[in-house]
């Protein structure tokens, strides 16, 4: 039996395989009729039930002021193909805006976030031609696709440089390492920064590519929240990781804030420094645990030094991680009972940056800070993390095409 190979650089070539079988089989073009049509009949009925209902009049209805004027054709590109409808002409000095499409558009949204994303993956010029018209059966120029790309440009540069309202009582930070094509390939942290408003809704309030997870860097990137608005007037905790840099940022920027560190990564680094493993892991990591589990934090205090006197010396190693920066991993218990649990670790965040290394984890490498930007922006407006005033109602998210390398 053939293998299909579906990776980018046939994909064309294999659908065309694939519609040849079922044109061979005789239900191709049946398939593809009766869905172009279904679309086309869809469209079109919405159209003319729009036109009705915003002039108050039905098909050959009559009325003083508003009357029908005949039609004109209009085409409309989409992922099922070109589609050719009636529009109703308006009566004179009324215009009408449809829903299904705005004035002057010629191609679905979502055809032209394809687009974006297929030169975001690297294809050429005529790569993507082929690609598109063997999909859709149309294609676009290479003038209309520079436009597509600066525009969502222009819209990320925007979100990423908005002024923020000052309505956050937690956040967190956290980093992602991300690798990027500059003198060979090097990684470098993606810093993301996830606000919870008074009101309990999750929003990317920034994100930024670094040179490294540095103080000036992590401080720069606090400070430029700071700089658009976010004054920390309610803000209560940051967490995050034990990352010096950021730690040293949110002291500089947000010196009345408390800080949690990610109790999860602190048993981590536990775990990583039991020597005696086979012996002692199970034992050592369960009395750890329970200490960021007490009912309070004076609870809390007495089993920490009760593990420091019974491991001090079987797992002396374990025991200084233990204590490195613990003042910092008993601040969640100055907090009401109810939120200590979605506090006390990074995982609110670190859920978000699955999805991103999700992603680029399977693109391997980035070109630019301006795709990794673009394709970062696109996994939050997927996730609806953006923040809803900025974002125009009839976006539509979209999953992600992957591929093992960009361009």
């Amino acid at each position: 039996m053939r293998e299909l190979n579906f990776d980018e650089s046939n994909l064309a070539e294999r659908w065309k395989y694939i519609k040849r079988n079922l044109k061979f089989l005789g239900v191709w073009e049946e398939v593809e009729y009766k869905v172009r049509e279904t679309v086309r009949g869809t469209i079109q009925t919405i159209v003319l039930e729009e036109f009705s209902q915003k002039i108050g009049r039905k098909k050959y209805g009559r009325g003083e002021g508003n009357y029908r004027g005949g039609n004109y054709g209009r085409s409309l590109v989409t992922k099922y193909g070109k589609i050719e409808i009636q529009v109703p002409k308006a009566p004179k000095g009324k215009r009408i805006i449809y829903s299904v499409f705005k004035p002057h558009q010629r191609r679905e949204e979502n055809y032209d976030k394809f687009v974006v994303l297929s030169i975001m993956l690297g294809l050429s010029g005529r790569k993507q031609k082929r690609l598109l018209k063997s999909f859709t059966g149309a294609s676009i120029s290479a003038t209309t696709a520079s436009k597509l790309i600066k525009n969502i440009s222009e819209e990320v540069r925007n979100y990423r440089q908005r002024e923020l309202k000052d309505r956050y009582k937690y956040i967190y930070i956290d980093g992602i390492w991300i690798s990027m094509k500059e003198i060979g390939i090097k990684k470098r942290p993606l810093l993301i920064a996830l606000g919870i408003t008074l009101e309990g809704k999750k929003e990317v309030i920034g994100y930024k590519l670094c040179k490294g997870e540095t103080e000036v860097e992590c401080t720069g990137f606090i400070d430029d929240l700071y700089r658009r608005g976010l004054k920390g007037k309610y803000l209560k905790l940051v967490i995050t990781d034990g990352s010096k840099g950021i730690i040293n940022g949110v002291n500089q920027v947000y010196p009345y804030a408390g800080i949690q560190l990610c109790t999860v990564h602190k048993l981590r680094n536990i775990l990583r420094d039991i020597k005696e493993k086979k012996k002692h892991r199970k034992e050592l990591i369960k009395e750890a645990s329970v200490i960021f589990k007490s009912e309070d934090k004076p609870k809390a205090i007495k089993r920490y030094k009760r593990f420091i006197n019974k491991w001090k010396d079987k797992e002396d190693k374990a025991v200084r991680t233990l204590k490195r920066d613990i003042e910092y991993y008993f601040e969640y218990y100055n907090f009401p009972r109810d939120e200590r649990k979605s506090i006390r670790t990074n995982n609110v965040i670190e859920r978000i940056n699955r999805e991103v290394r999700r992603v680029t984890r399977r693109i391997g490498y980035f070109q630019s800070s301006e795709s990794l930007d673009i394709y970062t922006y696109l996994v939050f407006k997927e996730r609806s993390l953006l923040i809803e005033e900025n974002i125009k109602k009839e976006d539509v998210p979209f999953i992600l095409p992957v591929k093992k390398e960009c361009a």
